[in-house]
């Protein structure tokens, strides 16, 4: 220090600082872009997932539901107008099922055990959706029903692929629980993660700063008692 002259002393207190000032900006930028992309991650593909699978599940249990309608207008003969309201009502509650599934699809699937998992379910779900697409057909078959005599037998098919259908619809359920369930285990990792990073990337702000706040300030004070040594 004692052979640079007053400018370059001053020179290498002020780069000192704008390093310094520039470091801190960097830790704090690359903590910040960290968490932006754990933020992307949990807005755009966990929340969306949940939400989609939910609206699966609800409408699952809804089929179900307007099935069991069908079966309080059985010795009913003149229920025609019933079975197409609750016809109309189970394709629309399909509209939305089918476009919440299309949409879960297309969404990036956070780790390899929900792929598995989403693998295993669509081969029972397309095996659902086999069995109560028939049952469809018949309560359409029910609606153009004449007499007696042919809605007691559309009624015996409908029991038969109910009976067929109503285990799937337990398995269904369940594994659409577990995928929930697996959704909102992953949106908790990832708030804990995003805490912890939050927290880390204060810690390290703050020591950074400190760090560097006390090496400036032995800087300057060697700085400026090399100047005022000569002086003396």
């Amino acid at each position: 220090m004692k052979n640079r002259t007053t400018t370059q002393k001053l020179i290498i207190l002020i780069t000192s600082f704008f390093i310094g000032l520039i470091s801190i900006t960097w830790i704090g930028n690359q903590g910040l872009l960290t968490n932006i992309l754990s933020m992307e991650d949990l807005t755009r593909n966990v929340i969306p997932a949940t939400a989609h699978l939910t609206t699966i599940n609800n409408g699952v249990a809804n089929l179900q539901r307007t099935l069991l309608e069908v079966t309080e207008w059985e010795n009913n003969y003149g229920a025609k107008d019933e079975f197409i309201k609750i016809l109309d009502e189970r394709n629309s509650i399909w509209t939305q099922i089918d476009n919440a599934w299309n949409s879960y699809l297309g969404i990036n699937k956070h780790n390899a055990e929900e792929q598995n998992m989403t693998d295993s379910f669509d081969a029972n779900w397309q095996e659902f959706k086999r069995i109560e697409n028939n049952l469809g057909q018949t309560i359409t078959e029910l609606t153009q029903a004449n007499g007696e005599t042919q809605q007691k037998l559309l009624f015996q098919k409908f029991g038969q692929q109910y009976d067929e259908i109503r285990p799937l619809f337990a398995d269904v359920r369940t594994q659409m629980d577990v995928l929930i369930l697996l959704n909102v285990h992953i949106s908790a990792d990832i708030h804990n993660q995003l805490l912890y990073k939050v927290i880390s990337t204060q810690n390290t702000i703050i020591y950074s700063s400190i760090g560097i706040s006390i090496f400036l300030i032995l800087l300057s004070i060697v700085i400026v008692r090399s100047i005022n040594n000569p002086l003396s």
